[in-house]
């Protein structure tokens, strides 16, 4: 904003002010059609029906049995089955905000081989979108309890041992929680955590079993922190850290979760030198006196001629 007086001249500029805007995340797809019995061979198409989202999506990404297909990211997706078998086929939504709220739901392909007698499938019913948003309790430093909404593929039943903890010396809260899911399979995760409940840390980072998360990222506004991060699923430790916002020149990159076993290790390097230094002073010190007892009898041997 400019400030002009009556003669014209421009006394005052104001900075340029910023705008964020948050996505609603209260959105849900589902798969169109929930089943499709075909024969080897045959093809269906499937459509990707997402409702709820006052942003459009942008990116889609179709999977079979939790495999990404290849070039497969518009709201329909083409399957024909190579070999008899069921299948589930899934969809993965991102919208134009660039802030991943991810959706997803699941329909079943039965394939036959070409020339054998199709069952009848029994209807089924036409699945109801579930909401993506939900709570997931974590416990704090004192013993109390703070909801945290989450959204994505990864439930709140996929995830345990949720705890918040912080660090007044390190100037940093940790935010950590264990995740479980089937071998081979993909997991988008978001989660909004409350500014109030971060004591110190300004810019989180998240870290997989002890490493930087390859895909990860956050907004925030001035009541919540909007994390993000994909992760292959097992079983994983994952550990978001609040950490000061760096300087303009960063320091080396150092895994902050590993410092604290670093720095452990340098007083016993210490150690082991002073001991070395101690042995080598020990071993001068015989040698000098066996030199000095032998040059002392050989004198005291001899007898004057």
């Amino acid at each position: 904003m400019t400030v002009t007086d009556s003669t014209g001249a421009t006394s005052a500029q104001s900075a340029p002010a910023m705008v964020i805007v948050v996505e609603d995340q209260t959105v849900s797809v589902s798969v169109s059609p929930g089943y499709a019995a075909l024969n080897v061979g045959q093809s269906q198409l499937f459509t990707a029906l997402p409702s709820g989202a006052s942003i459009p999506y942008i990116g889609y990404q179709w999977y079979v049995d939790g495999t990404a297909q290849s070039g497969q990211t518009s709201s329909t997706f083409n399957y024909s089955p190579a070999s008899a078998g069921t299948y589930s086929i899934s969809v993965i939504l991102t919208n134009s905000t660039g802030f991943p709220l991810v959706a997803s739901s699941t329909a079943t392909v039965t394939a036959s081989v070409t020339g054998t007698q199709t069952p009848t499938p029994t209807p089924m019913p036409t699945p109801t979108p579930m909401p993506l948003t939900t709570t997931l309790p974590a416990t704090t430093d004192n013993s109390s309890t703070v909801d945290l909404s989450i959204s994505g593929n990864i439930t709140s039943s996929q995830m345990s041992n949720v705890a918040i903890a912080t660090n007044q010396s390190a100037a940093s809260t940790k935010l950590s929680f264990t995740v479980t899911g089937e071998s081979g399979t993909t997991g988008f995760g978001n989660i909004t955590i409350p500014i109030s409940v971060v004591a110190y840390g300004t810019t989180p980072t998240i870290y997989i079993d002890g490493q930087i998360a390859p895909n990860q990222g956050y907004t925030q506004d001035s009541n919540n922190y909007y994390v993000w991060y994909t992760t292959h699923f097992s079983t994983h430790q994952i550990t978001i850290l609040f950490t000061p916002t760096p300087n303009n020149t960063p320091a080396p990159t150092q895994n902050p979760l590993t410092a604290q076993k670093q720095t452990a290790t340098q007083p016993n390097l210490l150690q082991a030198v002073i001991f070395g230094v101690l042995v080598a002073v020990a071993i001068v010190a015989t040698v000098l006196g066996a030199l000095y007892w032998y040059m002392g009898k050989n004198k005291s041997g001899k007898h004057p001629h």
